[in-house]
């Protein structure tokens, strides 16, 4: 059953990591529109 357990966190920390991966490789590439202070107002 250890081995399993084990297994399956070593799945989801690889999954995890490739989906960071993937967010990362878009930094600088996407331009933000928006108001911060509108967002920190709650508006």
């Amino acid at each position: 059953m250890r081995i399993v357990r084990t297994n399956a966190v070593g799945l989801r920390t690889l999954l995890r990591l490739s989906k960071q991966r993937e967010i990362r490789s878009l930094r600088g590439k996407l331009q933000w529109q928006g108001d911060f202070e509108a967002m920190r107002n709650g508006a």
